[in-house]
């Protein structure tokens, strides 16, 4: 029997809400010369009585070791020459994986593509639907064809590729902090591979956000990005903060709104204690340069989800770039 092309890879840890559907998007697929390896990370839940209804190779750590550690054991499990990992919290279109082997046949110089997220939700909270749009919206507006990091949610790489890099960090506390994905694709990066930004690969991050779990999510961004970079090379940093790369460590734009966003929660602090024309003055302008550089989001925010999913989203995006800023902070503390 032929051995599969793709060896596409779900790891998973208590998923029992999601996985049927990620696996089901994945079989309903057009193209169909793959493999699925469902990599259970110890779940406690039905996940495991889920993924055995599919036509999957199931394989189950023995304790709960980190995603990395859970996708490097799918990896090992595996027979493509392609190997695609997909996040169980994700849908791909019937056309994804056709996608995915179209670029390497046409581009046999690649090493790697990566997919976009999409600006479809499954749920209907605003929290949620903003989340999908902002994910969306930036990803669109990446200008490189070749990126300089990951995101493992849709992310396919040539197995000498994979193996020859050493596969995903597993340790643990190095991932929460810089994620495993970043580091990965940091590494490829380095070593003169291509990674391919195909945008016509998009795919639907079925994940439900009430608002404290966004702020908390944004703190921990945060805290992790400033932790990547005082424990990173500053000249590497430098070289790519411009760059508008997808994951290429931060955004200029957001990096400038979260100074920004810091600046006016001190400004309006000091408002309160003194009612001076000046402070009032800078509060007002950086209100605007504020909202200067978040515009095209929200305008794109208002064409496609309407005027009062655009006024919900001028006070969520400030108060997203606020809590990402008490993150950064967190990471200086840490750090020190």
């Amino acid at each position: 029997m032929n051995e599969p092309r793709l060896s596409i890879i779900v790891p998973f840890r208590n998923r029992q809400d999601v996985l049927a559907d990620c696996l089901k998007s994945i079989f309903n697929s057009d193209y169909q010369n793959f493999e699925v390896i469902a990599a259970d990370d110890h779940s406690r839940d039905s996940s495991v009585d889920i993924a055995k209804r599919f036509p999957v190779k199931l394989i189950s750590l023995k304790e709960s070791l980190g995603a990395g550690r859970c996708r490097n054991a799918g990896a090992q499990a595996s027979f493509g020459s392609i190997l695609l990992f997909i996040d169980s919290d994700v849908l791909i279109r019937k056309d994804a994986l056709t996608l995915v082997v179209e670029d390497f046949n046409e581009m046999p110089f690649l090493s790697a593509v990566q997919g976009i997220y999409s600006d479809a939700s499954d749920y209907k909270n605003f929290v949620s639907r903003y989340s999908n749009l902002h994910y969306y919206f930036y990803g669109r507006q990446v200008r490189e064809k070749y990126i300089s990091s990951i995101g493992t949610y849709f992310f396919a790489v040539k197995r000498d590729v994979f193996e020859k890099s050493k596969g995903f960090d597993e340790d643990a506390a190095t991932s929460r902090l810089a994620g495993e994905d970043q580091l990965l694709g940091y590494k490829l990066h380095k070593q003169g591979h291509k990674i391919y930004l195909d945008k016509r690969i998009e795919v639907e991050h079925k994940k439900r956000y009430s608002l404290k779990e966004y702020l908390v999510h944004d703190i921990q961004s945060g805290e992790a990005q400033v932790l990547r970079f005082l424990s990173g090379p500053k000249l590497d940093f430098i070289k790519h903060f411009f760059s508008g790369e997808v994951g290429a460590l931060i955004p200029s734009n957001f990096v400038l709104s979260v100074f920004l966003a810091l600046s006016m929660f001190v400004t309006v602090m000091s408002c309160l204690f003194l009612a001076v024309f000046w402070i009032r003055t800078l509060l007002l302008v950086e209100t605007v340069l504020f909202y200067a550089l978040n515009g095209k989001f929200l305008i794109f925010g208002l064409k496609r989800r309407g005027g009062l999913f655009f006024l919900m989203s001028v006070l969520l995006v400030y108060l997203k770039m606020l809590f990402a800023g008490f993150g950064c902070f967190k990471g200086i503390l840490r750090h020190a």
